[in-house]
Formats: structure tokens, sequence, C-alpha cells
């Protein structure tokens, strides 16, 4: 997908000349600016709208217009309000380059909702910089900066009598009358295509971007910061003879239809193809960001009910095992647990980095890291533990600089954070490479846990936060909502192993539990099954969505 830089680069120079005795109205500036920022910033938009719309007609051509002024009408509005000397240059400067940031990711598949806002604000400055390629700074410089620079030298004539002020107004009737009469004179047409193609409002730049932000506000700031404190009655129903260690993995970005346990094409799991593990192949995400999935993951509340904020107000698993007498560890290679650890042992790698650690790869630690020396810690932990380990998988757009230089099986690579520029291959090389590593890092953890069964019973899940688009019809990395994301953003895997002192203690069937791989899950079965693993009882836990259960068992076999 490469940038336009030339003719919409300039798109001010052509409507205003900026020679020292050139004046132009308010009026008619930001008339201007509201046409022309609607037209060059909502190419996504007009993309799938053309591609959508039957061949042209008096109807579509209607709809169009009456779209097109829709979208210009608030713009133009928030213009009139603020037209004053000092605010209205500030004011379109502020909307060009929010407006050209919001169209790049757009024309990448990204859509700036609430959740990616939410997921931009928990964005540490390493995963901001890999965002940032040459080809993002020549389309924010020519379709950006360069029109503020000119923004900035224009001579205005801020027309503030009643005349100037009539002729806004004028404008702002006419606009109004223009969406009015589009859309109830071909109401059938638009309510149709509307209701048919609802997923198209997300590409409407910059006002949905602008909706989104107030709606994450609200959701930060007005929830009720009272914390409430749920599962106080957990407690252990059995207490094993040997320490009880589990090991949950939370994946970045993993998609399940990229594991050759789930019938892809090429060999990216071949550590895990060889281990007793359950595998299980048909399990949706709560969301398509890690700011929005991971605490969900955690979360007594299923995919429906859910919300950032609600969560982040009340207790979630970690804090119930905990109460329940389990040590309980985060352990981080990733930006941050999004909230989830906040009242357990927590130790994130990357917030000291040793650049002479063995595990130190292209700038940051490989996923190894999280096993260093957790074997000893495990022995020295008397009593049973449930540690996260919070991998960095396959986070993009750099997909090229999570895995060592050894794990570069499938070649060519995409050695770019910016995957749009890469062929398909390259970007699908480069993405099965972190598969590749993932599958062994996962290896060693079971390896781990195999070696000291004589010590203890244990038991390894492992589940990704999200899964990931690689250039299907144009769309990239993750993030779209979920009512309109692909399937390969809410795909993704979830593994579990167990020692067999584990399943025989625990009564648990190995071989009939693989009759479950089938079985549609989601991320809602996690915090049940994990309970059920460490026989804690609480009312908030549903044995119908423990994958452990029996009745899961009995439903595949009848």
């Amino acid at each position: 997908m490469n940038s336009p830089l030339t003719s919409e680069a300039l798109f001010f120079s052509r409507e205003i000349k900026t020679r020292n005795d050139f004046h132009i109205s308010s009026t008619t500036l930001i008339i201007t600016f509201s046409v022309l920022v609607t037209a060059l910033y909502n190419q996504t938009l007009w993309f799938h709208l053309f591609d959508r719309m039957e061949p042209i007609s008096i109807r579509g051509v209607a709809f169009f217009v009456g779209l097109f002024s829709l979208i210009v009408t608030p713009i133009y509005l928030l213009l009139f309000v603020f037209c004053g000397k000092y605010l209205l240059k500030p004011l379109m400067m502020i909307l060009l380059i929010i407006s050209c940031g919001i169209s790049w990711f757009n024309k990448l598949g990204v859509i700036i909702d609430e959740n990616m806002i939410r997921n931009i604000v928990e964005t540490s400055r390493y995963e901001a910089a890999e965002l940032v390629n040459i080809s993002m700074l020549l389309y924010i410089f020519f379709l950006g900066v360069a029109p503020c620079i000119l923004i900035y030298k224009l001579r205005i004539n801020y027309d503030s009598d009643p005349a100037a002020l009539a002729q806004r107004s004028a404008i702002l009737i006419a606009l109004f009358l223009v969406v009015g009469i589009l859309i109830i004179s071909n109401f059938k047409y638009v309510s149709y295509f509307g209701r048919e193609n609802r997923d198209l409002r997300v590409f409407i730049n910059p006002l949905y971007a602008i909706l989104s932000l107030q709606k994450y506000t609200r959701s930060t700031f007005a929830e009720d910061s009272l914390f409430v404190v749920i599962g106080n009655d957990a407690h252990r129903t059995f207490r094993p003879p040997k320490k009880t260690v589990g090991i949950f993995v939370v994946g970045e970005t993993a998609r399940a239809d990229h594991f050759l346990l789930n019938g892809y094409t090429k060999n990216t799991t071949p550590n895990l193809s060889r281990k007793n593990i359950i595998n299980f192949s048909n399990v949706t995400s709560c969301g398509t960001s890690t700011a929005y999935s991971v605490p969900c993951m955690f979360s007594f509340f299923d995919a429906d009910s859910y919300s950032p904020g609600a969560a982040q107000n009340q207790s979630n698993l970690l804090d119930v095992v905990q109460k329940a007498g389990i040590k309980t560890v985060w352990r981080d290679n990733n930006s941050s647990c999004k909230g989830v650890c906040e009242r357990i042992e927590t130790l994130n790698f990357r917030s000291d980095i040793d650049e002479h650690s063995q595990y130190f790869n292209n700038g940051e630690y490989v996923d190894e890291i999280l096993l260093a020396d957790l074997e000893s810690y495990i022995d020295e932990t008397q009593s049973d533990v449930l540690i996260v380990l919070h991998q960095l998988g396959s986070h993009g757009p750099a997909y090229h600089k999570r895995y060592p230089a050894k794990f570069s099986t499938f070649t060519p690579e995409c050695k770019s954070n910016s995957p749009h520029t890469c062929s398909n291959e390259q970007v699908n090389n480069s993405y099965d490479n972190t598969i590749l590593y993932t599958d062994y890092f996962l290896s060693k953890t079971i390896e781990l846990l195999e070696k000291n069964t004589g010590k203890y019973q244990s038991f390894m899940m492992y589940s990704s936060d999200h899964g990931e688009s690689l250039g299907e019809n144009g769309v990239y990395l993750h993030g779209l909502p979920r009512s309109i994301a692909p399937k390969s953003q809410t795909h993704v895997p979830l593994i579990v192993w167990l020692s067999d002192k584990f399943s025989k203690g625990g009564g648990i069937d190995y071989d009939a539990l693989k009759t479950c791989q089938t079985r549609p899950l989601s991320h809602d079965n996690l915090v049940h099954s994990l309970l059920s693993l460490f026989n804690v009882e609480t009312d908030l836990r549903d044995k119908n969505l423990d994958i452990f259960s029996s009745a899961c068992n009995a439903e595949l076999q009848d």
C-alpha cells in the first residue's frame, strides 16, 4: 500500500495562495478545509463505499453526496464555533495531524475506536517506536505537517461583522438542508445500505475517532472508583499430597490457524507436536487488542458483559486464587499486565534490560527470559503456586525482532516494521518464525515441569490474547472492532499440558478430554478452568465453563 505523496500533499497550495499581500476570509477557509479533509483523509471509507455500492445511479450518487455532506457538516460546525483569531489555526492544525494519522492506520486496516485508544494509552514507548517507519513519516509530513505549515503562514481575515456571521450561518444551514433533503428523499436506499454496511462507520475520519475518544474518557473517568472485592468464599476442596505448580502462559498476537497443530501447512509447531498435549482448536478471543483482552482473560465477566472499566474495579482470577491460599506470581516480557497483576507479586523484565544478557536480541529480551531462574524460584516456594508468563510472542509489526536468528527457518523474511511494504510471503514467513519460537518456548516450559515431576505435580496452559491480520484483504495488525474483525484476529490457540501425577491425582481423563479438542470455546472458559485445576471452589465458578469438567467429556462422547 503505497502512500499518496504527490497531488494530495499540496492540496492547500492549490486552493490558497500565500503571497504576503493575499488574505483569505475565515469563512472561505473553514468550508474549504472541511471539504478537503473529508475528501482526502477518508480514502479508506470511499474505497470501501465505492466497492460496495451498485453501479453508478442517481440513488447511489445522492447517497454519496449526502454522506459526504454529513461528514463535512460537523467539521465545519466545530470550526464555525472556534473560528476566533487565536483558536482557528491551532484547531485546524490539530485536526489535520489527527486526521492524517488516522488515515494512515485506516489504510492498514487498523481502526481507532475506544479499545484502540485504550491500547494506545497503555502502549510502551518501545511498542510505539515500532509503529513508526519511513512510509508513515513521509505520509504524515506531506499530508499533515506540510499543510500545517501552509495554514500557519496564511493571512486570515477573521470576519466578525454581522454579514460574515450570517454568511457562515447560511452555509451551515445549507449543509443541514442538503443532508436532510438527500436522506429523506432517498430514505429507502439510505436505510437499506446503512443497515447492511454499518461497519463502514468506523472509517469516518476524524469523527469516529473523536466520538471514540469521548467514550474512552467517559468510561475511564466516570466509572465508580470503588473497588469491589469478590470471591471471599474461595477455598480448596482438595489438597494433593505434593505441591501443585501451574504455569499459565499468556501469548501475544498468536493466531491459531498458523499452528501446524491446527492444520497449517508449515511445520510451525514441531516440538509441541511431540508432546502429550491437549490442543483446543476452536477458541475465540475476548477482544482484538492486548489492553482489552488481557484483563478480560482474567475477569469473571463474560465477553458480552465485560468492560475494561468494570474489570479494573473488581477482583480478578489472580486475586481469588491468592485468596484461596495459592501463591500467585506474574512474570512479564511485554509492556505490562494491563492492571491484572496489581495486587500480586510481579516481575517485569522489560523494566531493566541488560544488553549483555544471553536473552538480549534486537534491542529487547526474547521470551526465554521468562524461564530464567524459574526452576530455582519454584523450588524455593513452599506452597502451591500459579505462575503467569506474559510473552512478547508474535507482537507486530516488527515480527523479525521476536525470535533469535537461529529460528529464521521460513524465508525470505520481512525485516521491516512496515509489513505492507513486504510481500505476503515475506510477512507470513516472519510471522511464522515467531510461532516457531513460541513452540520452542512452550516446549521448554513443559520440559522444565517434566523433569521435576518427582518434586511436584504440575500443569501448563497457554492461550493468546488475540490474533493478527497479515495483509488479507489489505488488513494488517489487529484491533478491529470485534463485530467486524476477521477470524484471523479472534481465532486463538489454547494448549494444555498436564503431568501424569496431576491428571491422575485430579481425576482428569486425558484421553477422554481429547475428545473435547474441537469443542467451541472462548476466553470465558479460562478462569473457571484454572480454578478447577487448583480445586478452588467459589460461587464465582461456573462448572459449565470448566473445560476439565466431566460434562465436557460426556457431551462429546454421547
